[in-house]
């Protein structure tokens, strides 16, 4: 009895020595090593890869969401091209000491904001943030990135079409997305959204990309789009569209630099007006589009 008594305060012993070890370790890395050494180089970095002025509130450890950022933002001269509440995740240590592979199974990003611009050229502001492609007589990293699964969680986006005069806005809100590695080359993702019309059209699509053969598969489901608020993009072709909404179901792919979709289409009430000439649909269509 004396020895099992004897053990179990030995090993009571033993986890208070490393709750404290750990607890010690945690407050080091948020008092000292995170908000010091580790912001600045993390806003260096992204300064860096993006060719943005970044801001980042705060670095953080925390023991369930592993290593936390508050309130990262890129800006665009004074305008904020995105904005992150918050972005969490969490990394595997023993793959990094063993294959020199860091592993980080999930991302989250919580409350993301993004403004995307498309200019007279075709350019859109986001591929600019993409860092290039480094030379291939440059030194590679001596360790691995390898991310298993992102959440994103209620994302806001404003668009804006600078090609147009006056420029074409249109945002989207609560958007959801979720993609996961589906080995062995894969990824499968999963999104929903609001486009901000009237009245309010929900998207949905889910599919999978192909890393080997760069092949795109998805389905898309959008409800309840009013033609009339993208008049922009028709009003060249004499065409215009007072009321109703548009449903529609597309089966896309694309491989080998061919896009193909399958879609069908539903008219709710819609009426088009062309050259004095008004057409009132209510009914299905079924399209397809094979694009080089």
């Amino acid at each position: 009895m004396g020895m099992k008594k004897g053990t179990f305060k030995k090993i009571a012993v033993v986890f208070l020595f490393l709750l404290i070890l750990i607890s010690g370790g945690i407050i080091y890395l948020n008092k000292v090593v995170l908000p010091v050494k580790i912001k600045a180089l993390i806003i260096e970095t992204v300064e860096k890869q993006t060719g943005t002025r970044a801001g980042l509130e705060s670095v953080r450890f925390n023991l369930f969401k592993g290593l936390v950022l508050n309130e990262l933002n890129l800006y665009d001269g004074e305008k904020k091209i995105i904005g992150i509440k918050e972005a969490s995740c969490s990394f595997l240590i023993l793959p990094i000491l063993k294959e020199k592979k860091v592993i980080i199974p999930h991302i989250k990003i919580q409350s993301p904001y993004i403004f995307i611009t498309r200019e007279a050229d075709n350019s859109i502001n986001l591929m600019k943030l993409l860092p290039a492609r480094e030379k291939p007589e440059s030194k590679n990293s001596p360790f691995s990135l390898i991310v298993s699964g992102i959440n994103i969680l209620d994302a806001n986006i404003d668009f804006q079409d600078n090609s147009f005069s006056p420029p074409f806005t249109k945002s989207i809100e609560g958007l959801n997305l979720s993609a996961r590695l589906n080995l062995p080359a894969g990824v499968k993702f999963k999104l929903n959204a609001k486009l901000k019309t009237n009245p309010a059209a929900e998207l949905n699509t889910e599919g999978e990309f192909r890393l080997i053969n760069k092949e795109l598969t998805a389905k898309i489901n959008l409800k309840n789009l009013p033609p009339g608020e993208f008049a922009s993009y028709y009003r060249g072709l004499g065409l215009s569209i007072n009321q109703g909404t548009v449903d529609a179901s597309v089966n896309l792919t694309f491989k080998d630099n061919r896009l193909n979709a399958d879609s069908k289409i539903q008219c709710n009430k819609i009426t088009a007006v062309k050259d004095k000439i008004t057409v009132k649909l209510n009914s299905a269509i079924n399209a397809g589009i094979n694009y080089n």
